[in-house]
């Protein structure tokens, strides 16, 4: 190598650049790059099969890589320098193949070093694109939130991030379960498959179909895997979640905002709340497969599984019966069958619908505060509501009472004060506040002088 030339990208490696980046062979490189890239000229040799070989420099290999003119593309060696441990370009001394990738019989001893220098080359260069990921998986979460709007698709959150650094160089390093002695992600910035990630989370499971189509509608899906599906067959212990890979839409690729983005893969989580609260607790079970699992804990896991899966039943089964009774009551409401249905936020929205026109101004906040009030003064009904209430003009008490036209539910309780007169101060959940109690007995009296029939009615017969 060219003594003047490296000694000016040494000093280079102590010019700290933007963005946590240092200046090393003339180029922009993570801060922790040049310590790894020379890290690795200390390692001038591989021994392959019982036998100590020279590592091909820069320059030397039999393909022309372009070394009098450009550093390597991947670990920014220049001319004679040994290539990063772990580069896609350096070439086996032996076959001439990757030496990432080769069958050759790399010692063992050597290759434990080849995947600590791999895993901190994969982590440098991990960082040089986090933002492009951390970017992808907000424009990912953006898409699948406003889609769910549109649909009018109820979820619990939708999370998105980026992988995890050291997360990612733990996963780079990891090895192949059928060969210990070769890695599984030789290139892990294209293998691994989780660096944009988003996790949808529903309430009930019965959303978590809706969201397959969704998805399916929206992204182009790589792969689509059922994780309680994987643990059966592998007899481990967890709870099911469904995984996505996906890409953007083709239509979407075209559009400028997205072009930077065409191939980038990104993984989407889509569990209920109650597959997710296992999931956050599962990285600290140490206990994977079932058959070493002491008895005593293996019991109590089975429970706990069963437990989980039953409550999301249970969940989804009064979701579904709150959606059938509420829409009987909506029925019941449009016949004028009150005695039937009974006093819920919904059904009280229904009946004063009917009964006084719709207020859009009203949220579902003051329907369930109202619910909540009758059923303080003893309505269980809408029954006893119509009774109560029946055969007073609600815009004429409004102005005698204010002098205008009161909203939906502020004229339902004249009505209601009129139905029930002094009861309905008595037994009002405000009734021990003095300014609740001024204020309604002067309207009880405008009442009187105007000559309504101010009632006594009880819900309960008193």
């Amino acid at each position: 190598m060219t003594g003047t030339k490296h000694s000016e990208d040494e000093r280079d490696g102590h010019e700290t650049g933007k963005n946590g980046r240092v200046r090393y062979n003339g180029v922009l490189v993570a801060a922790s790059w040049p310590a790894i890239l020379m890290a690795s000229q200390a390692q001038t040799t591989y021994i392959i099969g019982g036998k100590k070989y020279q590592r091909v420099p820069y320059g030397a290999e039999a393909d022309d890589w372009g070394a009098d003119r450009l550093r390597c593309h991947d670990c920014a060696a220049v001319k004679g320098q040994l290539h990063a441990v772990g580069c896609d370009v350096e070439r086996c001394p032996v076959c001439g193949g990757q030496v990432i990738s080769c069958d050759c019989p790399y010692d063992r001893t050597t290759d434990e070093l080849n995947f600590r220098v791999h895993e901190e080359a994969a982590v440098a260069a991990y960082y040089r694109k986090r933002q492009y990921f951390k970017s992808f998986a907000d424009i990912i979460q953006r898409i699948i939130q406003e889609a769910l709007t549109r649909r009018s698709i109820k979820v619990h959150s939708v999370q998105a991030r980026e992988k995890d650094p050291e997360s990612f160089g733990k996963k780079a390093a990891t090895l192949l379960e059928t060969d210990p002695t070769k890695l599984k992600y030789p290139r892990p910035l294209e293998q691994i498959t989780d660096l944009a990630g988003i996790r949808v989370i529903t309430y009930f499971p019965k959303t978590l179909c809706e969201v397959d189509k969704l998805l399916n509608d929206e992204f182009d899906i790589q792969e689509r895997s059922d994780k309680g599906e994987l643990l059966l067959e592998q007899e481990r212990f967890g709870y099911s979640s469904v995984h996505y890979l996906v890409r953007l839409s083709r239509s979407r690729i075209q559009l400028p905002e997205y072009a930077a983005y065409d191939g980038a893969i990104a993984e989407i989580q889509v569990r209920t709340v109650l597959q997710h609260a296992w999931a956050e607790i599962e990285h600290d079970i140490q206990y994977k497969s079932s058959s070493v699992i002491p008895l005593a804990i293996r019991r109590r896991f089975v429970a706990l599984a069963g437990l989980l899966e039953i409550a999301d039943r249970e969940f989804q089964a009064i979701q579904n019966e709150d959606q059938k009774l509420t829409q009987l009551a909506r029925e019941n409401i449009k016949e004028g069958e009150f005695e039937k249905v009974e006093i819920t936020p919904d059904a009280l929205r229904a009946f004063l619908q009917k009964a006084l026109g719709s207020d859009d101004r009203i949220g579902a906040f003051s329907y369930d505060f109202l619910a909540r009030t009758l059923r303080a003064l003893g309505f269980t009904t809408l029954r006893q509501l119509e009774e109560c209430t029946s055969g007073f003009d609600d815009n004429r008490l409004s102005r005698i009472a204010y002098g205008t036209r009161q909203g939906q539910i502020g004229r339902y309780e004249l009505m209601l004060l009129a139905g029930m007169g002094e009861r309905y101060i008595n037994k009002h959940p405000w009734a021990k506040e003095k300014w609740f109690q001024d204020r309604h007995i002067g309207i009880l009296e405008k009442f009187r002088e105007n000559r309504i029939d101010v009632r006594n009615y009880s819900p309960i017969g008193e």
